[in-house]
């Protein structure tokens, strides 16, 4: 993947993941919007609709509608239906959370290339304690009465954090039994709610990638690829077992050809880095001049030559670019170097074994 050039930015703007709003009728502890009031000044209606024109006009392929809780706005219907009219393939990720009949057949009227729906844990108790609700039974309801409609693909979401990292055969069960896919993606410290005891260790982080490369072989032996992985983890694992982890694995593309949009205009390259990489406001400058700035996304988009420690010294430095820039900035402080990484990892494990082996 090239740097960038001192002129204008070329790249297409394929997908978005916008943030109709930030209300929300949950207040998970690892959410990265910190989501439950709405943000000062969301953007009025009219500001989303022509955004997505901007967006197709950048190439735009998807576009995600998330919250928040996405359908606690207003409009959520009419900006869900630009996009279908644009022509754009749309996703949608709720809480699953009181949907009911009038909402659901607003939902199933949309063109849907697939539903993400947060399910946290395998049970009401720590589903409470993690997501500050009771809603583990409305949400499975809600999972059981879109699957039954056969309208879209549905995903199961689940952000793990130490509190339900040992849980992990217990959820997957459950998503099993739902007949639905499983995104798995980790939680960082970026929310106000979050602690540090929650983060995942490295070593937690190994164990998990483990579990999760087990099951991401065997769904390939079976013909049914149900896992999805998220761009969190993984990174071309030495172990042959868990290579299908991102064994196509080309960089994080937020900045070069993804963006993140929230409620009140802000632009960022992913929605989980967190306030330090915002790049604009779209009250104040247009998508596409935003866009087009060669000094936007600099730090995403220029990081040839800046890689740093174990990163910069990996065979897959050029390709791999640090994984995950918010793993990265959760373990190091910066984007440039990625210490929850299978590949780092495990090699830290064979310079330990080779250093045993010289000590006896």
């Amino acid at each position: 993947m090239s740097e960038v050039e001192d002129g204008a930015y070329e790249g297409v703007l394929a997908a978005a993941v916008i943030e109709l709003t930030n209300r929300c009728n949950s207040r998970c502890l690892h959410c990265a919007s910190n989501s439950g009031a709405a943000r000062v000044d969301e953007l009025p209606t009219a500001r989303w609709l022509t955004l997505m024109e901007e967006l197709r006009a950048l190439g735009c392929e998807e576009v995600t509608l998330i919250g928040g809780e996405v359908f606690l706005h207003p409009d959520w219907l009419a900006i869900a239906q630009r996009v279908v009219d644009l022509g754009v393939g749309l996703s949608i990720v709720t809480n699953g959370l009181f949907i009911g009949p009038e909402k659901m057949a607003a939902l199933l009227s949309l063109p849907l290339l697939r539903l993400g729906v947060s399910l946290d844990a395998a049970d009401p108790v720590l589903y409470r304690h993690i997501r500050g609700v009771d809603g583990y039974s409305q949400a499975l309801d809600f999972i059981d009465r879109f699957v039954a409609t056969g309208h879209a693909p549905v995903n199961a979401v689940t952000t793990f954090t130490r509190l339900n990292a040992g849980h992990f055969e217990a959820i997957e069960q459950v998503v099993r039994g739902l007949g639905v896919s499983w995104q798995i993606q980790f939680a960082h410290d970026v929310s106000e709610r979050f602690t540090s005891e929650m983060l995942l260790s490295p070593d937690d982080f190994r164990v998990l990638c483990g579990k999760i490369g087990d099951l991401v072989l065997a769904a390939e032996l079976d013909g049914r690829q149900w896992i999805v992985p998220m761009d969190d983890f993984g990174y071309f694992p030495l172990d042959p077992l868990h290579a299908p982890i991102h064994a196509r694995w080309s960089g994080c593309q937020a900045g070069l050809h993804i963006i993140g949009v929230r409620a009140n205009g802000d632009l960022l390259g992913c929605l989980s880095l967190g306030d330090p990489f915002i790049e604009g406001n779209l009250r104040e400058r247009s998508l596409v001049e935003i866009w087009r700035d060669p000094a936007s996304f600099a730090k995403l988009r220029r990081k040839g030559g800046r890689l740093e420690g174990s990163c910069a010294a990996c065979d897959k430095a050029e390709v791999c670019r640090a994984g995950c820039p918010c793993m990265a900035y959760a373990s190091t402080g910066d984007i440039y170097e990625n210490h929850y990484c299978l590949r780092h990892l495990e090699r830290q494990e064979l310079l330990a074994l080779l250093v045993d082996e010289d000590a006896g």
